[in-house]
This record gives C-alpha cells, sequence and structure tokens, in this order.
C-alpha cells in the first residue's frame, strides 16, 4: 500500500488508507483492536501523529504509540477528543481468516 520513502508521513498514510477504502471517520466508526488512530494536535487540518487504537473503556480511548514524551507508551483519551481525526482499518481478523493462520 505504501512506498517506502513516503511510509512515516501522516498524510500519505491517510491518503494512501483513503484510496483504498481503509480510512474511517471517528463519528462514522466504531475502532477495532489494531486500527490506526490518527491525530491532529494543533486541530488546524494537518494530521501529525498516528498510534495504535487499544481498546475503550467507559468512555476513553486507550492506544499505544510511539514518539510520545520521547517513548513508546500507552495513552488515555475522551472518545470524543476532536484532536482524533479518523482510523485506519487494517482488518486483522479478516485478513488471518483468509491467509489460514
Amino acid at each position: 500500500l505504501l512506498d517506502k520513502e513516503m511510509a512515516a508521513g501522516v498524510d500519505h498514510w491517510i491518503e494512501t488508507l483513503t484510496e483504498a477504502g481503509y480510512y474511517e471517520l471517528p463519528e462514522l466508526y466504531t475502532p477495532k483492536s489494531g486500527d490506526l488512530i490518527f491525530f491532529d494536535w494543533a486541530m488546524g487540518n494537518d494530521p501529525d501523529h498516528v498510534g495504535v487504537y487499544l481498546k475503550t473503556i467507559e468512555g476513553y480511548i486507550y492506544t499505544i504509540e510511539g514518539n510520545s514524551a520521547g517513548m513508546v507508551a500507552v495513552r488515555r483519551y475522551r472518545a470524543d477528543d476532536s484532536r482524533i481525526i479518523g482510523y485506519g482499518v487494517l482488518n486483522w481478523v479478516a485478513q488471518q481468516a483468509n491467509s489460514g493462520n
């Protein structure tokens, strides 16, 4: 899906996932463990961070993220946090079922 030279760019991830039909807006999608979660910290229409969605518990989303205060960390956000701009749907379960693993 991604060109190796551009794979680290958040904008490129979103564009590529959208074109492939794997990008969802937070108000229209319930994330699943393993999905990518995209953020725009400044809320200025310039996505700048990505993590991996773990779970939602009592209105809070838990993620695992690299480059989070200089380390890999589990983070927590309110489920309605406006800095969450979308999800990359990776279909882990469907892919595993189709590969026979």
